[in-house]
């Protein structure tokens, strides 16, 4: 960990939102790690795909609806996605403001983005990454998790797989926007 203490179990319960109201007691833990160094006890968060970070909405909820509302003439308004959700138009617009200004910036973009397709970087995010995986993938099941998987700082090694499977593979990060 941060002092070379031995790490401890921290899990919490969380009351994830955005997701149906009768999740299983295991979807509702966060896990978690804690320095066991007497004095020290700081707390590590692994990468969640869940959980998105420490967003308190489902990781799926803040992808899925973020790239909707990037595709809104095709006919989902932030009133409908409000009541479908449960969440506040400010929450809709701060997740798009992140992934507009943010998301380029961070580590696990500048990680990830030189193993993506070429079609995945050109247009908004994540609105452009998961219509590549979903396409790449052929199941939307499967593309809305390996977005998810990339983008809260997952394995990359089952994504460059799945990707170079014949696939145009963008090589150069430098090019990353």
């Amino acid at each position: 960990m941060y002092c070379g203490g031995p790490l401890h179990d921290a899990h919490y319960e969380r009351k994830p939102r955005g997701g149906p109201a009768d999740l299983p007691e295991e979807m509702c833990v966060r896990l978690g790690l804690c320095c066991g160094r007497e004095g020290c006890r700081r707390r590590a968060l692994p990468p969640s795909a869940l959980y998105f970070g420490r967003r308190v909405y489902w990781g799926a909820v803040v992808v899925v609806v973020t790239a909707v509302l990037q595709g809104r003439d095709r006919g989902y308004s932030y009133s409908e996605l409000q009541r479908r959700f449960g969440m506040c138009r400010l929450t809709m617009k701060r997740w798009q403001a992140w992934f507009l200004e943010e998301l380029r910036r961070t580590r696990i973009w500048q990680r990830i983005c030189g193993s993506l397709p070429l079609d995945a970087l050109d247009g908004a995010q994540p609105s452009a990454l998961l219509e590549s995986l979903v396409k790449a993938e052929e199941d939307t099941g499967q593309g809305v998790t390996l977005c998810l998987s990339l983008l809260s700082g997952g394995p990359l090694s089952v994504a460059q797989a799945r990707m170079a499977r014949g696939r145009a593979v963008h090589a150069e990060v430098g090019d990353c926007r």
